[in-house]
């Protein structure tokens, strides 16, 4: 058990080295750095939809320090590093929205920790919900204009409501195993917290907004 949680870590660390050499060669060839940030977390989907299956929950922790340490490498005053952190910095928000990503997932992790379904579920959708939300968003299509966010459109939110819903009410048949059409109610009500949530919060933040939200709505059941 012990082994298979260490040989999962050492993989998460060949991914990680080789996603900050690839966001170093793409930002050299000129590949704008929203994309680059973007593409960090549905990468990560790939890495928690294996937190089930560790044996220790350290582990799992150990994981979240690996990809924090080329966010704190990139502060390191050399040319090189200086290049790096510009590949994951938006023109509009800096370095923070990678800070946010790691800070959220991290809080979902220690949810996971306390009930494994209800975290599970919160990061599952922050990796992948929220990213493919943000994708629609690039389209610009019906825009909602909403105070802090003017970027977010309908298709936007749609999306992220579906999404969640599918992957919530995945994550509570798998750790209650009760029929999944059974969690679709909570699982929407999740959905529609999380929207809300990222409507509320300003962009930056935004996509802890679908954390808060869908952590008051599961454990409000």
């Amino acid at each position: 058990m012990l082994t298979q949680d260490i040989w999962m870590t050492l993989l998460l660390s060949f991914f990680v080295m080789q996603y900050v050499v690839m966001s170093w060669m793409l930002f050299r060839r000129g590949v704008a750095s929203e994309y680059i940030v973007g593409s960090a977390s549905p990468l990560l989907f790939i890495w928690v939809i294996f937190w089930p299956v560790y044996h220790h929950f350290s582990f799992i922790l150990y994981g979240l320090v690996l990809i924090s340490l080329p966010l704190v490498i990139a502060q390191w005053p050399y040319a090189i590093m200086q290049q790096l952190k510009l590949s994951w910095s938006i023109p509009e928000f800096g370095f923070m929205p990678m800070i946010v990503l790691v800070l959220n997932l991290s809080v979902a992790a220690i949810l996971f920790y306390l009930e494994a379904a209800f975290g599970f579920a919160i990061a599952l959708s922050l990796c992948l919900a929220s990213s493919m939300a943000s994708f629609a968003d690039k389209k610009e299509h019906i825009k909602l204009f909403l105070p802090f966010n003017p970027e977010q459109t309908l298709w936007g939110h749609v999306i992220l409501l579906f999404m969640i819903t599918l992957l919530c009410s995945w994550s509570l048949h798998i750790y209650f195993s009760v029929p999944q059409m059974a969690t679709l109610s909570i699982s929407a009500f999740a959905a529609l917290a999380a929207s809300l949530g990222r409507a509320l919060f300003p962009h930056a933040w935004s996509n802890t907004g679908v954390l808060v939200g869908m952590a008051a709505a599961l454990w409000l059941f």
